[in-house]
């Protein structure tokens, strides 16, 4: 049986799926309510800030999805986006 690879961390999840939504970090700081600030959506993609139950629904919110379909959208895109970076690198 093949060997599973770990899930990326939530901060890369949360990543992805801006990226797929095609949200540069400020359009979605102001899109969450209330609105937050770009510094602190990089802090929530990069491990500097933990990530709380009701940032996510927050967020999740912002994108206009749940929490369950964030995540999943946000694997499927950090996915395609290694799979992109590969090729590239190829």
């Amino acid at each position: 049986m093949p060997k599973r690879k770990p899930s990326p961390p939530l901060c890369e999840l949360l990543r992805a799926a801006r990226i797929e939504a095609e949200l540069s970090q400020a359009q979605l700081a102001a899109a969450i309510t209330p609105p937050i600030t770009q510094a602190s959506v990089a802090c929530l993609e990069s491990r500097r800030k933990p990530v709380s139950e009701a940032t996510l629904i927050k967020v999740a919110d912002a994108l206009g999805t749940t929490v369950v379909d964030l995540l999943v959208t946000g694997l499927q895109a950090h996915r395609n986006q290694a799979r992109a970076a590969k090729r590239g690198a190829a």
